[in-house]
């Protein structure tokens, strides 16, 4: 994860400036699982804004990952969304 920049958002050409971007995902991860690509901007959690990587460490924090854990992705401007469970 890499806070999103107005510097980063130019150089990736996303068009939103808030959030979270992915750098990486592990391979057989619960994040590849649910088609998490790199360069995605994850811009909520479980319907909580995400402006940098402490407050999505936060949210995931309270968030229940058995119950399955809601985000909201910008991926190159198409709005999709992902649920993290574990366990499942």
């Amino acid at each position: 994860m890499q806070e999103l920049t107005k510097d980063v958002a130019e150089r990736l050409h996303l068009p939103v400036e808030k959030g979270v971007v992915v750098t990486d995902v592990e391979d057989n991860s619960i994040a590849a699982a649910q088609d998490i690509q790199r360069e995605d901007v994850i811009t909520e959690v479980d319907g909580k804004p995400v402006t940098n990587v402490q407050s999505f460490r936060e949210a995931l924090n309270k968030a229940d990952p058995k119950r399955g854990v809601l985000l909201y992705l910008d991926r190159k401007g198409s709005k999709t969304f992902a649920v993290l469970k574990a366990g499942g």
